[in-house]
């Protein structure tokens, strides 16, 4: 035999193997494991590279056709599917531009994704034949306002209602829209989720707005990384007023804004380049209204390097604070969260990698603290900061508590916090807390305060001297009731005699008192008897 036909004959004997060997021979033969047989009842998968399982139609870069830049599926059976996976592949340069075509009817379907399809516009009415889809993810494409029109986000014609579409999540992030019609979601009666980071807005338009505040069922908005700097006035009004959390990371926004929606439980503002908060010129915290904001993510903000007084005020609902990563932060003031009080509802902080070298004592109330991270920040090991810093910790955050470690004095470089003991720490602080390194202690202050009054009580004396000449004093006996006439001073009621001290005011040798001395050296003075 022909050793050509030989070859034949054992790749198709070995084809036959695989096939019919056990799970464990067939990965051994072919590399991956076998898919599993589909129940009885399940839908026709399509042909490879799909893979269908659990009611699930993965089909990552699978080929549609797409003749005329046109994606199209409408060849394919997506009835008993739940989810519909129809990724592309996230290649450095997408697919060339295409529209998608309508979708096949299906009514079992939940969720479409159709991530990294490179599509850039979408065909009027693609999703009316998915009667009960969910959740839609049409992110990291190129759409544009047009793509996302109203016609095209909309359901099958009803008599009772106006051609809604049952979504609860939409994402349409990461494509190039500059801006959202404002009827783009007019179909859609039950979003909860929407997405839009990444694009290029720049700004929230008017269309833009009116678009958000259309979506009255809305209660989570995601706009980070979209080139924000500010947010209009009347951004309250132009939200939809359930909405409970907004994501603002990544934008250009120098200050926290003050008219964010007071409904609101969770709000992300990392990576904005903040510097103080709140800013140095304001009087009132952004967050003075905000009493049902539960969590608040303040992370990654290059050039925070400040958190001044009462900078939480308002917060009284805050459970989760997330304030890591932030390699400026140096000072976090201690009434910062001084509007707490005792009722904290306050339980898990995140102060990790900063450039903070202590905190205040009374900072926070540390005992009711579930969850606690202090690592990779430079701490200033003083005898007051470990013997309380130490206690805090021993309670929360039992994984990574000892990556908390001193950066100074130098005797304690490197060494964990709960290891740095009183016999051991720097003595170099008051009682009452640590205090903030270049911060003066309280008897330091106090020895200033006195020091200045003592200078400004003999700045007084000298210029009533200098300025204001002698005065009259004031006479006693029968000489302060008398009335006093011009052409008697010749003849004084009584002549007394000069003290020492007045002479010494006579010659100038001595400031004139402020007692009752004076007043005689004068009437002595005006009776001639000097």
């Amino acid at each position: 035999m022909p050793k050509v036909q030989i070859g034949v004959v054992l790749s198709v004997a070995t084809l036959l193997l695989a096939l019919t060997a056990p799970a464990e021979q067939h990965e051994a033969f072919t590399g991956h494991p076998p898919e599993p047989p589909l129940p009885a009842g399940a839908p026709a998968c399509p042909p490879a590279p799909c893979r269908c399982h659990d009611a699930v139609l993965e089909c990552a870069a699978a080929d549609a056709e797409t003749a005329g830049g046109v994606l199209d599926f409408g060849g394919w059976s997506l009835t008993g599917f739940e989810e519909l996976r129809l990724d592309g592949a996230p290649a450095p340069q997408q697919q060339q531009q295409q529209q998608l075509a309508p979708l096949p009817a299906s009514a079992s379907a939940r969720l479409l994704s159709l991530r990294h399809r490179g599509l850039t516009a979408v065909s009027s009415g693609a999703f009316v034949g998915l009667a009960g889809l969910r959740a839609l993810d049409l992110s990291h494409n190129k759409l544009t306002a047009d793509a996302v029109r109203a016609d095209v986000l909309r359901g099958p014609w009803r008599a009772d209602s106006y051609e809604p579409l049952p979504l609860e999540t939409l994402d349409l992030s990461h494509n190039a829209l500059h801006s959202v019609p404002r009827r783009t979601l007019e179909h859609l009666k039950q979003l909860r989720t929407l997405r839009l980071d990444g694009n290029p807005l720049r700004v929230l338009d008017r269309a833009t707005q009116s678009a958000l505040a259309s979506a009255t069922t809305l209660q989570v908005l995601g706009l980070s990384g979209c080139g924000l700097a500010v947010l209009p006035a009347d951004l309250s009004s132009a939200l939809p007023r359930g909405l409970l959390t907004l994501d603002l990371a990544r934008n250009a926004l120098a200050d926290v804004p003050h008219n964010l929606p007071a409904s609101l439980h969770r709000l992300v503002l990392d990576g904005n380049p903040v510097r103080t908060l709140p800013p140095v010129d304001s009087l009132v915290t952004p967050f003075v209204h905000m009493d049902s904001l539960q969590e608040l993510s303040l992370s990654y903000m290059p050039v925070l390097e400040d958190i001044r007084v009462g900078a939480f005020f308002g917060l009284s609902s805050l459970r989760v604070l997330s304030c890591s990563n932030n390699k400026a932060l140096r000072h976090i003031d201690a009434t910062a969260f001084s509007h707490l009080g005792p009722s904290s509802t306050l339980t898990e902080v995140s102060l990790r990698n900063n450039s903070l070298r202590g905190l205040d004592r009374g900072l926070l109330a540390w005992n009711t603290l579930t969850f606690l991270d202090l690592a990779d920040n430079p701490w200033h090991c003083s005898c007051n900061f470990t013997s309380w810093a130490a206690a805090a910790l021993h309670a929360v955050n039992v994984n990574a508590r000892d990556a908390v470690r001193c950066a100074t004095p130098a005797e304690l470089s490197g060494a964990a916090l709960l290891n740095a003991t009183s016999t051991a720490c720097s003595p170099d602080m008051q009682d009452g807390g640590l205090l903030q390194v270049g911060q003066p202690s309280l008897f330091a202050n106090a020895m200033l305060l006195v020091l200045t009054a003592s200078l400004v009580a003999s700045f007084v004396l000298v210029a009533r001297h200098l300025l204001g000449g002698a005065r009259p004093g004031r006479l006693l006996g029968k000489a302060a009731r008398a009335p006093r006439r011009v052409d008697s001073m010749k003849e004084p009621l009584y002549v007394v005699a000069p003290t020492d001290e007045a002479v010494e005011v006579a010659a100038g040798l001595a400031p004139v008192p402020f007692v009752h001395s004076a007043a005689v050296y004068m009437d002595a003075r005006r009776g001639g008897d000097l």
